[in-house]
C-alpha cells in the first residue's frame, strides 16, 4: 500500500442496531424498570403476605411525634421521653 492510501483508510462504523436504537439508553431504561418493580414488590410484601391493615396508634402516633419535633425542635425530638407511648414504662422517641 502506499503511503496515501493509509491515510485515506477509516475506522468501520458502527451501524448496529444496537447503535441505532441507543442500546445504552435501552439498558439504562431497562434496570431502571428492574429497580422500580423491585422496589414496589418489596414494599407490597407486606400487603400481599399479612394483608393490609393499619396498626391502631399508628398514625395517631405520626402526628403526635410530628407535632412534637415542629414545636419543638429537631434536637429536642432526639431525646424527647414520650410517656404516653408504651404506657406505663414510655419510650424515649430519638434512641427508637
Amino acid at each position: 500500500m502506499a503511503h496515501g492510501a493509509k491515510e485515506n483508510m477509516r475506522a468501520p462504523q458502527h451501524n448496529s442496531l444496537w447503535h441505532n436504537v441507543g442500546g445504552y439508553s435501552l439498558l439504562k431504561f431497562t434496570i431502571l424498570v428492574l429497580a422500580y418493580i423491585l422496589g414496589f414488590s418489596t414494599r407490597l410484601f407486606a400487603v400481599i403476605r399479612f394483608e393490609s391493615i393499619i396498626h391502631e396508634f399508628d398514625p395517631w402516633f405520626n402526628y403526635r411525634a410530628t407535632h412534637y419535633m415542629v414545636k419543638h425542635g429537631f434536637y429536642n425530638f432526639l431525646n424527647w421521653f414520650d410517656d404516653r407511648a408504651w404506657y406505663p414504662l414510655g419510650r424515649i422517641v430519638g434512641g427508637t
